[in-house]
């Protein structure tokens, strides 16, 4: 099965951010998917678009949750890009 890639928007100092990136690496093994972890803070566009919602969970342009983790959201979203895949 290949490995999916999601992205983690996140700004620095954010407990919500920590808490899911915790939670998110415990099931990247279990559920075969990387991470990639971008700083919302970096880059004004970005900022503007996720301000109020990070943590954001991405999956290409589909948003799988934010503020805090939704593991199911996140089996669903697997299991439909695999299926496109």
């Amino acid at each position: 099965m290949k490995s999916v890639v999601l992205t983690l928007y996140t700004r620095h100092n954010c407990s919500l951010c920590e808490d899911m990136l915790f939670t998110l690496n415990d099931f990247s093994g279990e559920l075969n998917f990387s991470l990639s972890q971008i700083d919302i803070d970096l880059d004004p566009a970005t900022r503007e678009r996720f301000n109020t919602l990070v943590p954001v969970l991405m999956l290409g342009d589909e948003e799988i949750c934010h503020h805090f983790f939704d593991r199911e959201a996140l089996i669903q979203s697997l299991a439909a890009e695999r299926a496109r895949h």
